[in-house]
Formats: C-alpha cells, structure tokens, sequence
C-alpha cells in the first residue's frame, strides 16, 4: 500500500509499505494524509507561490539568466528619475511595483511572465 506524508513546510512524500506498523521512522513528525489527499498529491503537482517581492540580487540574477537585464538597465536609465533611484537603491522589488509592469510591458512580457521570472528569482 502507499502512504503519503507531509512535513511542517508542505512538503510531500509517499511511501510503499506492506503494513501500517511499517511506517518508516523518519516520518514520524508529519503528517499523513488520507487516500484521497494522496492521490490530490500525485495528481495535481501545486504550483510555486508568486513571491510579493525578491531581493534586489535575486531579482537582477533572474533577469541576466532570462537575458533581460540589459534591456531593463536600459529601460530604467530611459525612464530616469525616481525609477532609477529606486531600481539603484531599493534593497527588494515588489511584483505590485508599477513599474515592474511598465518595464515589463515595454519588453513585451505577460503577467505570467513576470510571475515566473519572480519564482524563479525566488529560488536564487
């Protein structure tokens, strides 16, 4: 039979036993769940949360993995004033800044992709 367990942070695992007293050791402190939330599990593979915000790092590696960091140091230099203070000086960029969309709009990407590039920053 399988079992499927989930610890404190969301993660899940899933086992293969003969008999409920072979539940390995190290799941002890999770939680196990039910047939059904199980297989919802295996099923459905939730996706990552889009993160309000990334730091600054995070959010410049991103952008030079996609190749779009040029093109946004050039976006902000063109726009100037406040944007680029803040793009030079703020320590996170939010995904509701206003300017994340104008930026994102001028290179032609989708919320979506905003919202991906922001997980994948996440990750970094």
């Amino acid at each position: 039979m399988k079992i499927g367990f989930k610890d404190k942070d969301g993660g899940f695992y899933q086992v293969e036993i003969d008999r409920a007293e072979d539940i390995p050791q190290w799941a002890a402190d999770m939680t196990q769940l039910t047939e059904e939330q199980r297989q919802a599990e295996i099923s459905e593979p939730s996706e990552p949360p889009i993160p309000k915000s990334v730091t600054m790092r995070q959010a410049r590696l991103a952008l030079l993995a996609a190749g779009k960091l040029e093109a946004v140091n050039a976006a902000i230099r063109s726009v100037g004033g406040a944007a680029q203070v803040e793009w030079e000086y703020a320590t996170e960029v939010r995904r509701d800044w206003p300017l994340v969309a104008e930026i994102g709009a001028g290179l032609e990407m989708t919320d979506a992709d905003l919202d991906q590039l922001f997980v994948v920053a996440a990750a970094l």
